[in-house]
């Protein structure tokens, strides 16, 4: 039933059913009902919960589907963050001024230990403001724009 809700773009009905489906029968391990619930959140423009979902899919059945639909959302949504961090900037001349520092500065752009650093930090950017390296940078930044 709920592949026939999908095929009509009824979403939401879908997602309902599914979940019945997958809490009546206790069949929590059925990768088709995870794919089913990823389909439907997306059709919703869910995309986290669907990722989560198509990631229990794969989790379960590595089908190259799911992972299709994995990469594609992580997509998605990376270029949504970029969106809305252009936003920010480009809304607040100082801050545009900040990005275009940070974008010209080649102690930054070429300095491949220096990446890594800030990409590790990414879970607990708090962790960058005890790092000498990273607080030089940020005080040259600020100091070019303010």
């Amino acid at each position: 039933m709920s592949i026939c809700y999908l095929k009509l773009k009824y979403y939401n009905d879908a997602k309902e059913n599914i979940l019945l489906f997958i809490n009546n029968n206790n069949d929590k391990n059925n990768d088709q009902a995870w794919g089913i619930l990823g389909a439907s959140l997306y059709g919703l423009n869910k995309k986290k919960e669907s990722l989560c979902a198509y990631n229990k899919a794969y989790e379960l059945k590595k089908k190259k589907i799911y992972n299709i639909m994995i990469n594609k959302i992580n997509t998605e949504l990376n270029n949504e963050s970029s969106e809305n961090m252009y936003n920010v900037f480009s809304k607040n001349p100082k801050m545009n001024k900040l990005f275009e520092s940070i974008m010209t500065d080649n102690n930054v752009l070429n300095n491949v230990s220096f990446q890594n650093k800030l990409m590790s930090l990414q879970s607990n950017p708090l962790e960058a403001l005890k790092d000498p390296e990273i607080m030089n940078v940020m005080n040259n930044m600020i100091k070019k724009v303010f």
